[in-house]
């Protein structure tokens, strides 16, 4: 016959107080996490407004697209939660741009803002950007995305 004795043990009158003190070692260990070892969940920036300049109080494409590039506010626009962004169009509208915003890298004309942050969705909820076809619009690409970002768009 065998007798099997490693795993048995009598438990002494401190190991209440052995487990409690575990326990709250571990509470703290939790509790104490820092600020950063939190996962950033981004930024959602709705855009409230079709109309094709900067400036609040309402969120436009524009300040949108500048909003997530600075992580700052621009115009009615917050983009302070850090990335990724998302850009929520709103349901089924149309967001016409009328004049260039700038000039991109190799020398071609942008409609909106380039993209330079980390990641960026925008959620077009079946909206629609586009340039003007009005005579004396000038010819430019809707946007130019950096070399360092990326871009995902949905329902647009």
């Amino acid at each position: 016959m065998v007798e099997v004795r490693c795993c048995m043990r009598k438990l002494s009158r401190a190991a209440p107080v052995g487990v409690a003190l575990m326990l709250g070692v571990a509470l703290f260990i939790v509790l104490a996490q820092p600020a950063w070892a939190e996962p950033n969940v981004g930024t959602t920036i709705l855009v409230t407004s079709t109309a094709p300049d900067t400036g609040g109080p309402d969120c436009k494409l524009r300040d949108a697209f500048t909003a997530a590039n600075t992580g700052a506010v621009a115009g009615g626009c917050d983009g302070s939660g850090g990335a990724p962004y998302v850009i929520v169009l709103t349901p089924g509208m149309t967001y016409t741009l009328i004049y260039t915003d700038n000039i991109g890298m190799y020398g071609h004309p942008n409609g909106l803002p380039q993209l330079t942050a980390s990641e960026v969705t925008v959620q077009g909820n079946g909206a629609t950007i586009r340039r003007s076809a009005d005579l004396g619009v000038p010819e430019f690409r809707l946007m130019e995305v950096m070399s360092r970002t990326t871009l995902t768009l949905n329902r647009l």
